[in-house]
């Protein structure tokens, strides 16, 4: 059962959170409700350039057409005016390898390896790992100044302490000591920046980073991850999973991830939704840009489906199967889809043999001032067809006004949410198909579920329910830290 969390009505101190890592502007996102409110925050990462998790991603009205490379922000021309990065935001790097070893050609070919061989091959690269780091630590021995130096002699034992409480837990939990030997840089650069923090947040795999430093409460935030990294599948996952077990608190951003933590054996969580600025993401009319869209491709009906093209995860075939049938029933519609993801070459080619390639339009990803503008000014926006639950993606629109048709099941998200969003639930390619044909002639429901989505939005997944849940999180985490064992 998900611990109750709430903040402390005699409460006006917001305690100082440091959060680290930043897949998808997730922490940004959540660092940023805490900032506005002015709560003491500060957001550390390193070594990540995809586009989508820079904060000017989330900030500036970017043209998308300065970013060739969505796995590179660095190499763009973008101009980026006036805009400064907010003070409280750290980004560095903790590579320590040799160029051409990080190089992007090496990790899409490593990328393209089937499951099995990565598996196979996950021990030689922790060793290897582990081997190059220890060079580097033995050029450079002394901590970093902000660390204690009888913190950076603690690692050794750490280490043995967690791989025997690992082995407690059962087989699925054994982990590889060398594997969390690789985490120790992390562990010294989480320890620089953490003195002054009350509550760590981490994020992604950043919770093996908190676990090797256990200094502070910390809240581990899952955003996707129990997924991504079932418990058992690999070294990484066991590593992961050990974090989270030992966190003093998790926070669930995904609904059907309970159910993985439940059997994990661990009680100590709660829901929070995924950040939406609302600052960014709002209702407006978005006239100019509508008719731009509708000359340009030449259709009545506009279609947005942001989603990357995973096929697995997000069901993208299945929307492109369901738009052609609405195409074939006589509905004038256009289907925008920002290209980004694993499945892109996948998808283009079903277009092709579904013969709807010309009603298609593949644009570059967008940055979020400008996806809000298209989710204002379409007619619908598609999302996942797959989970059963939403992301990032859904609530933003819906705080547009926007109509979202989804994969949508009450089994997962009826724990997070008294009332179910008022999204046009669908997951067959023949419901998706007959919602949008259904959808394209009724522009009074389109308002009427439009108006619903804000009103929701407003009530049970804003930034003020956001930063409750959050402070929720804090109050748990240090009430837990404080009550057990230094050792955990």
């Amino acid at each position: 059962m998900a611990t109750v969390v709430k903040r402390s009505r005699g409460s006006s101190t917001w305690p100082r959170s440091l959060h680290v890592g930043n897949v998808a502007n997730v922490a940004y996102g959540y660092a940023k409700i805490l900032a506005r409110r002015e709560a003491p925050v500060e957001l550390i990462c390193h070594d990540i350039n995809h586009l989508m998790s820079q904060p000017e991603w989330d900030d500036v009205a970017l043209d998308p057409q300065d970013f060739p490379d969505e796995n590179d922000f660095r190499v763009n021309t973008a101009d980026f005016g006036e805009y400064r990065r907010p003070p409280w935001f750290r980004n560095g790097t903790l590579a320590v390898a040799p160029a051409i070893l990080r190089s992007s050609l090496l990790r899409r070919l490593a990328s393209r390896l089937p499951p099995e061989a990565k598996r196979a091959l996950e021990p030689l690269r922790y060793r290897l790992r582990y081997l190059r780091d220890r060079a580097a630590r033995l050029r450079q021995p002394r901590p970093p100044a902000a660390m204690p130096q009888a913190e950076a002699s603690l690692g050794p034992d750490r280490i043995r302490q967690l791989t025997a409480m690992a082995s407690g837990f059962g087989p699925d939990w054994k982990i590889d000591p060398i594997a969390l030997a690789c985490y120790l840089p992390h562990r010294d650069w989480l320890a620089s920046h953490a003195a002054s923090a009350e509550v760590i947040f981490s994020y992604a795999l950043a919770p093996i980073y908190a676990l090797l430093h256990a200094r502070k409460p910390c809240v581990s935030v899952e955003i996707g991850t129990m997924r991504d990294f079932p418990l058992g599948s690999s070294a990484a996952a066991r590593l992961l999973w050990l974090a989270y077990r030992l966190s003093d608190h998790i926070v669930i951003t995904n609904p059907d991830d309970r159910d993985a933590a439940e059997h994990a054996g661990i009680r100590h969580y709660s829901f929070c939704p995924h950040p939406v600025d609302e600052a960014v993401f709002y209702r407006a009319d978005e006239p100019a840009l509508r008719r731009q869209l509708q000359d340009k491709h030449a259709a009545e009906t506009l279609l947005l489906a942001p989603a990357r093209q995973n096929w697995r995860l997000k069901g993208n075939d299945k929307l492109l199967h369901g738009f052609a049938s609405a195409l074939a029933r006589g509905v004038n519609a256009a289907l925008l889809i920002p290209g980004w993801g694993q499945d892109i070459a996948r998808s283009k080619e079903l277009c092709r043999s579904l013969g709807i390639e010309s009603r298609v339009a593949w644009l570059q990803p967008m940055p979020e001032p400008l996806l809000a503008r298209h989710y204002r000014a379409v007619d619908l926006v598609l999302d996942q067809f797959q989970l059963g639950v939403f992301g990032l993606i859904a609530p933003k629109a819906m705080a547009c006004g926007a109509t979202v048709l989804t994969s949508y099941e009450r089994r997962h998200n009826a724990w997070c949410f008294p009332t179910d969003p008022p999204f046009v639930a669908c997951s067959a390619s023949e419901e998706i198909g007959a919602s949008i044909t259904r959808l394209a002639a009724d522009p009074a429901a389109r308002r009427e579920i439009g108006a619903a989505s804000r009103r929701w939005i407003e009530r049970y997944h804003s930034g003020a329910v956001v930063a409750d849940r959050l402070r929720g999180a804090m109050d748990s985490a240090m009430t837990k830290f404080g009550a057990r064992k230094p050792s955990r």
